[in-house]
């Protein structure tokens, strides 16, 4: 049981990290940075958004290098991180009037991770297992009590 729980837990955990979400009104030809994220390279990021209007989502190092863009009013993208680094993401309104953009933004947790916590969750209750076991087990031998010693014959 302890086993099928913690497997359940790390696979919960496995679809998404880190999971943002948010609403935000942009202005005519305006940008908002909707998020920051200190990421590895080989770091998988999911995004979603929906907008009244057309706009451009973008991915940024912080120092300005375009990663991904994307100009739709509705998306999805699944970016893989090329270089560490702190990143940007930013929708940019491309309509003549404002609009309002619903986003989610998730990084997915590291494979690595979720193997490390399955083998863990695993020897944890082979242990919980071999500890019960050994408590319910009759022992073979026990120690007699001393004896009193037999009067002699005769």
């Amino acid at each position: 049981a302890l086993v099928a729980v913690a497997c359940t837990l790390v696979l919960a955990l496995a679809s998404n990290v880190a999971a943002e979400t948010g609403t935000i009104p942009i202005p005519i030809g305006s940008d908002s940075d909707v998020l920051v994220l200190s990421l590895r390279a080989g770091d998988v990021v999911d995004a979603s958004w929906a907008a009244t209007g057309l706009v451009e989502f973008r991915i940024e190092l912080l120092n300005g290098a375009g990663l991904f863009s994307q100009t739709v009013q509705t998306g999805t993208a699944t970016v893989t991180i090329p270089l560490d680094g702190v990143y940007v993401f930013s929708f940019r309104n491309r309509t003549l009037a404002q609009v309002t953009v619903n986003w989610t933004i998730s990084k997915r947790l590291d494979v690595a991770v979720i193997v490390i916590a399955l083998v863990a969750a695993v020897l944890i209750g082979l242990a919980a297992i071999a500890i019960w076991r050994s408590r319910r087990r009759p022992q073979l031998w026990s120690p007699m009590a001393p004896q009193p010693p037999t009067p002699p014959s005769g």
